[in-house]
């Protein structure tokens, strides 16, 4: 009796491309999460360019009681778009 060797198939989850780069991005969010200052720092970066930027654009936007925007950044824009 002879015995057959029937193709195998392998059922892949990902494409071979897609294995390599999860297991590079796994093993460097282990690394950056095994930091603790990098975690702090990559939070806190942005919240405080937010708050020096938006605590100087506050003087160059101004709001009266009704809600219309005033200021020289306010008034360019108007100028720009054709209004008074």
């Amino acid at each position: 009796m002879t015995q057959v060797n029937w193709p195998t198939t392998q059922v892949e989850v990902f494409p071979s491309g897609w294995r390599a780069m999860i297991s590079l991005w796994r093993r460097e969010m282990v690394h950056f999460f095994r930091q603790p200052r990098r975690v702090v720092a990559a939070v806190l970066t942005p919240l405080v360019f937010w708050v020096l930027l938006g605590s100087g654009m506050n003087r160059l936007v101004t709001f009266s009681d009704d809600g219309v925007a005033g200021g020289p950044v306010a008034e360019n824009v108007v100028g720009s778009a054709g209004g008074e």
